[in-house]
């Protein structure tokens, strides 16, 4: 008897050490493929498993009982080619033991079913609705714009202005009401927006989301906001609002610094969720080429203290970016071209223009980017305007064939193949691509333009002097 007792113990012990959350996903024209699944992490998508589903498109997913909970992402290859989409189906894993949903590859959205899963329905019930109520909110705002006070038809405009954010508030309440304990009303949550006044000026309706926008956001919520995307997507919305094409330079610094030092002063309530934010605020305005407002956030940080570490991280990358800045010298780099075999340094080049643009053929705003400033450099003799573009590939196949395929070979390609590793990535800091440097003869950066219209414009204005 004590060893039947001991057995059913151990049999105990071992069912629920080995506990599983199992998602089954059907995804009937992806019939035999490999299919993906990721953790959020804040602004990283971490790879978790990788299964193959059967000749239906059935696939199988199981996580240990002390998997990390928050957001996932379930992720494709293209049907046609070997290229991992950037489009997923998120995914919330967080007190079910089982999820089971169905779609198509096709109609990822349109088509989706899910059979199992609390959480996961009511998230993708409210994100149809969400959609319906932006698409509605733009319309209204438009309208606004165009039936001005006074106008006989601007009380029923502003009204379904103010009513459509009233019925988003009530739905999202109702979620709360009924679900507090799902993820999905945590989620729902932070979805919420600040109420504007329909009848008030578009600049007072623009303060009014600025001042009040992270109103629902708990920054205490770590599950939030670092096992989803959520928040790292609201940061890029917030500083949106912020960008003004009516303000002077001088204006708009000032503006992007008030929004600076509102979220940051918020965030510091969570050490973690602070060092996370830091981080991407300064991505974001480095990618804006705003390096007033990146000097800024080095004076923030070097007055207030929250994430040492993240800090020091950010100090040492904003000193890069100032070392690098307009009107400094650019590095003196040796390099040898991918496909000629010549070796050259930067300053013996005597072009009266060089564009030093850092990229990558799996940078879709790079792919993008590419064939404009080829249509540019096919407009000017080399002693006026070089390129040299240095690649963060380390996929050579890949490489070759977009060089290739655009014809690219007519001016200076570098790419050592080592990826982020590169050694001239990281002699620059660069952090993110397309990154571009426009020098001139001395070799002095001129400018650091974000697309080809910058580039083209400088170059025609120029080219006379």
């Amino acid at each position: 008897m004590k060893n039947l007792i001991y057995s059913l113990v151990l049999l105990l012990l071992n069912v629920t050490a080995y506990t599983q959350i199992t998602i089954k996903a059907t995804i009937s024209d992806m019939p035999g493929k490999p299919i993906f699944l990721a953790s959020m992490k804040f602004e990283k998508l971490v790879m978790v498993d990788t299964a193959y589903s059967n000749s239906h498109g059935v696939v199988y997913f199981r996580l240990p009982k002390d998997y990390s909970r928050g957001l996932y992402k379930i992720m494709f290859r293209d049907k046609y080619s070997s290229e991992l989409l950037e489009r997923g189906l998120n995914i919330i894993l967080y007190n079910e033991d089982s999820v089971i949903f169905s779609t198509t590859l096709d109609n990822l959205y349109g088509d989706l079913k899910i059979i199992k899963s609390t959480d996961n329905k009511i998230y993708y019930e409210f994100l149809f609705k969400y959609r319906n109520f932006i698409d509605n909110m733009g319309y209204l705002r438009n309208k606004l714009f165009y039936y001005l006070p006074g106008d006989s038809f601007h009380p029923r405009i502003a009204n379904a202005f103010n009513n459509s954010q009233l019925e988003l508030k009530a739905y999202c309440e109702s979620y709360l009401k009924t679900y507090p304990k799902l993820f999905a009303a945590q989620i729902i949550t932070s979805y919420q927006m600040p109420l504007m006044n329909g009848y008030e000026n578009d600049s007072l309706r623009n303060i009014t989301y600025q001042t009040r926008f992270w109103d629902f956001t708990d920054f205490n919520n770590e599950l939030l906001v670092m096992n989803t995307d959520r928040i790292y997507s609201k940061i890029g919305e917030y500083y949106e609002t912020f960008t003004n094409p009516y303000l002077s330079k001088d204006q708009q610094i000032r503006n992007y610094n008030r929004a600076v030092d509102s979220l940051l002063f918020k965030a510091m309530v969570n050490e973690n969720a602070y060092g996370a934010i830091l981080r991407r605020s300064v991505e974001i305005f480095e990618s804006y080429k705003q390096e007033d407002v990146l000097a800024h956030i080095a004076l923030w940080i070097e007055q207030n203290s929250c994430n040492a570490t993240t800090e020091q991280e950010m100090q040492l990358r904003l000193a890069r970016f100032k070392e690098f800045g307009i009107g400094k010298k650019f590095p003196a780099l040796t390099f040898t071209d991918f496909f000629k075999g010549d070796q050259k340094h930067i300053y013996d080049m005597n072009n009266t223009y060089t564009l030093v643009i850092f990229w990558g053929s799996f940078c879709n705003h790079c792919t993008k980017m590419m064939p404009a400033i080829l249509n540019i450099y096919n407009q000017y003799s080399q002693d006026y305007f070089e390129v040299v573009a240095i690649s963060i590939d380390n996929d050579k196949d890949q490489y070759l064939s977009y060089i290739e395929t655009l014809g690219l070979k007519k001016w200076i390609n570098v790419c050592d193949l080592q990826g982020w590793s590169s050694t001239y990535a990281k002699l620059l800091g660069i952090k993110y691509t397309p990154d571009l440097f426009l020098l001139n003869r001395e070799k002095t950066i001129i400018s650091k333009p974000v697309d080809a219209v910058q580039i083209s414009t400088f170059l025609e204005k120029n080219k006379t002097k």
